[in-house]
């Protein structure tokens, strides 16, 4: 009875110490996005890199994107998922990489991702300057008219 004890509680004590690590791997190995349809996916991806642009992954930027995620998935994941998630994502860099993220979507669904890109930039009321050249780069990457990026960043950043 008392061993029964004892493995519990070393079970309980490495899934609390390791549980960042497991979800981590989770995602690393199989990547939660894959979980989603391909625009989906690519929602993800630019909320993660939006999260990253500025060096610095904040809480209400985890809580825009936990949001979002919850919404598209119909299941809760946990801020520590999304965090998981966020790091675990590579963000976009390149205007290739831009690109790729508009190729084969529909005007609405490019407009969904730079909606919330620009939720999460500015999820703390404020979008600095390595923000904006993201979001102009992801927007030019969407190759979105002028018109509707300008909307889009004339308004008080939300959910999209």
């Amino acid at each position: 009875m008392e061993y029964l004890w004892i493995s519990g509680a070393v079970v309980t004590v490495g899934i609390l110490a390791g549980s960042r690590h497991l979800v981590l791997a989770h995602f690393r190995k199989a990547q939660v996005t894959d979980n989603f349809p391909l625009p989906q996916q690519k929602l993800i991806i630019a909320m993660a890199s939006a999260a990253n642009s500025d060096g610095a992954l904040d809480d209400q930027e985890l809580d825009t994107i936990q949001e979002m995620i919850n919404r598209l998935s119909w299941r809760d994941y946990t801020l520590e998922e999304v965090r998981a998630l966020v790091l675990a994502i590579k963000p976009v860099e390149t205007d290739s990489q831009f690109r790729k993220l508009g190729k084969g979507l529909k005007e609405n669904q490019k407009l969904a991702i730079l909606k919330a890109a620009h939720a999460v930039a500015g999820a703390d009321s404020h979008i600095n300057k390595s923000e904006d050249s993201f979001l102009q780069r992801l927007a030019n990457g969407l190759k979105l008219s002028k018109s509707q990026i300008d909307t889009v960043f004339s308004r008080k950043p939300a959910y999209p």
